[in-house]
């Protein structure tokens, strides 16, 4: 555009030319007018108006109007034009601004794809400044080459929408990393109304998609594993249903539960439970093939899909080989050795059930008929599991009502001193006096306490009975007794055991010293450190300790001296008829001689002839436990024995 200096110079030009020629014409016409004229000019003279000059030089004074009225015209619209353009830098400046500040990625493309404008923003999240990419190719600097294809359908000019909106492309930056965009796309219009090019704003989405998928794999996945979890597992079986269906082929569902898992989480903490699951789920992740499958139900329970079962036959025991097998090596952790077994329930689709819950449940089922064997051991699901498992569940309740109700019974089986026949102690065993079912064996309920938790309610009812029945004798005058109660792992490993015991003690009023608690020698192994500290706080109190069931546990003898243990129960299956089996004989002669160098008491289980008892005497074993003298009583019959006062003494 002309600037104002010129245009005033070009007027100027024009206004002196103009000028110029009139002065000219104007002499030119007065070099022809007579003599004569200037004659009668001069005789007029006299007569001419004082404004009468003006006459000669109108068309010059008009000419010269209309120049000025044309320079203030021009010095108004150069005004007018000053202020427009003032206006519209401002504007673009503003815009500039906004564009430049927004957290947006802005760029501008011609028809051919190339870069013509391109914000701060951009050039920020991009890594590129704008002279890296102007006039420059968008496909050949910021699009991934797997992505050109697709980019040339967003940045094209020409498209039938009034504008494109949330198209999720990503781009390449200068580092060679992706970020993901969200595109708004515009056309640019020019005055003839075509198309110049395209407007592209972007949002950067990378940390929103990163949140939302990593929110999504959360939602199907087990956080301590990276496992599926049972919505995952749900998503997937019921694909693998789907596909069996149509190939009509059979899948197996597994479950896999940890037994006594909850033991080494009480004993040896969380940490350790949770390094032993991430090993687990190592190795299963090493037997699986194709599209087989494991997932984390939650705590110690795994569940499993094993597709394109063609032979129950021939593929089932190589499956549970592969299963059982995994439990062979011990799992270390922190120098820890931990020998585990598990159990393994197994149901078939479509054999079991063709929808998923039932299947599921069908294989838990199974699982837990497995729990009732030993070791790691497996079960395949059939109709007269449920019937077992409806019975199983129907004791469960009636047991917890039955510890709610009191309707359990404690029973007393006398403990005597060898040499005297006297009764000195008494083991504390509870037995169910079910309503309708009469006396249910603790075989059958014992265990089922131990899996639902309910043992430790019902191991504190039996101490809290124990103690009371202990010191209602005393109150009736009889010798005091030593009273003995069964410790199981969970309540041995309660936190607030010792509190427990202190507060059963002070409600009953009994004496610390006439209290005893059995823990298995197993138990005590399991946990050398946390075993000597519960055994020194007892100690402490007063109350004696007793290891029960000697010599079936580990080979435990040089912890011994570690532990507060003050009698050791040895274990009826040395002393069945061991005077007539020279080794059984030479360990309890071992077992009581070592007892006896560590001042400890000695009790011998099962004992059930006096043969027996003379050779136990002959050892120096302290005191004998077992059906000779009397099988466990409930305390009105314990109370006749204590009562008539009698005497076990030898019949030989």
């Amino acid at each position: 555009m002309i600037s104002f200096k010129k245009r005033l110079f070009i007027i100027a030009t024009i206004i002196l030319t103009l000028s110029l020629a009139f002065v000219y014409n104007h002499n030119i016409s007065n070099q022809n007018k007579s003599i004569e004229e200037e004659t009668i000019l001069i005789l007029n003279s006299h007569n001419t108006s004082p404004l009468s000059f003006l006459n000669e030089y109108k068309n010059l004074i008009v000419f010269i109007i209309i120049l000025i009225l044309l320079v203030l015209f021009l010095i108004i619209n150069n005004i007018r034009i000053n202020n427009v353009k003032n206006k519209l830098y401002k504007e673009k400046e503003f815009k500039e601004n906004i564009i430049n500040t927004a957290n947006t990625l802005i760029f501008t493309l011609n028809g051919e794809g190339k870069i013509i404008n391109f914000n701060q923003y951009a050039e920020r999240e991009t890594g590129f400044k704008a002279e890296d990419v102007l006039n420059k190719s968008i496909y050949e600097i910021l699009i991934p080459s797997n992505l050109i294809k697709e980019a040339k359908e967003v940045f094209n000019p020409i498209f039938t929408e009034e504008k494109i909106r949330n198209r999720e492309l990503s781009i390449l930056c200068k580092d060679n990393k992706q970020k993901l965009i969200s595109w708004s796309i515009s056309q640019i219009v020019n005055f003839n109304q075509e198309v110049d090019g395209i407007l592209a704003i972007g949002i950067d989405i990378t940390k929103h998609k990163q949140a939302e998928e990593a929110l999504k794999y959360q939602s199907l996945h087990d956080s301590l594993t990276g496992l599926a979890n049972r919505e995952g597992f749900s998503k997937q079986l019921q694909i693998e249903i789907e596909i069996a269906k149509h190939n009509n082929e059979k899948l197996a569902v597994f479950f896999l539960d940890i037994d006594r898992f909850k033991l080494i989480n009480d004993i040896h903490g969380h940490q350790t439970g949770d390094l032993i699951l991430l090993e687990l789920t190592k190795r299963l992740k090493n037997i699986l093939n194709n599209r087989e499958m494991i997932a984390r139900m939650g705590g110690d329970d795994f569940i499993g899909i094993l597709p394109q079962i063609q032979n129950h036959k021939h593929d089932i025991p190589e499956i549970t080989q592969r299963l059982t097998k995994i439990f062979d090596k011990p799992f270390i952790i922190k120098d820890n050795r931990f020998i585990l077994t598990a159990s393994i329930g197994i149901s078939f689709y479509p054999d079991d059930s063709i929808h998923e819950e039932t299947l599921l449940r069908n294989a838990d089922t199974a699982m837990y008929k497995a729990k009732e064997e030993a070791g790691t051991s497996f079960q395949l699901y059939n109709n007269n599991m449920n019937l077992q498992v409806n019975k199983k569940l129907y004791m469960e309740q009636n047991l917890r009502r039955a510890i709610q109700n009191k309707e359990l019974r404690v029973y007393y089986q006398p403990i005597v001193d060898i040499k005297t026949g006297k009764i000195k102690k008494a083991e504390a065993l509870v037995r169910w006096e079910h309503p309708t079912e009469g006396l249910i064996s603790p075989g059958k309920f014992i265990p089922l306490a131990e899996e639902t938790g309910l043992i430790v309610p019902l191991g504190e009812y039996v101490l809290k009975e124990a103690c009371l029945q202990a010191q209602a004798w005393i109150d009736q005058d009889y010798q005091p007794i030593e009273i003995s109660v069964n410790l199981s792992a969970q309540q041995f490993h309660k936190s607030n055991l010792t509190e427990t015991v202190k507060d059963i003690l002070a409600e009953t009023g009994l004496d610390p010293k006439l209290l005893g608690l059995e823990i298995t020698e197993s138990l005590a192994m399991e946990n050398i450190e946390l075993t000597c500290s519960i055994l020194e706080d007892f100690k402490k109190m007063n109350v004696k300790i007793l290891l029960d069931d000697f010599g079936t546990g580990y080979s435990s003898l040089s912890y011994l001296t570690k532990f507060a243990v003050d009698i050791i129960k040895i274990d009826r299956s040395f002393i069945s008829n061991f005077h007539n089996n020279s080794k059984r004989s030479a360990i309890v002669s071992a077992i009581i001689a070592m007892a006896n160098k560590l001042t400890m008491k000695t009790v011998a289980e099962g004992v059930e002839n006096w043969e027996e008892i003379k050779f136990l005497n002959d050892y120096k074993c302290d005191e004998a436990q077992g059906y000779l003298f009397s099988k466990p009583v409930p305390a009105k019959d314990f109370e006749d024995l204590l009562k008539q006062k009698i005497e076990f003494k030898a019949q030989a």
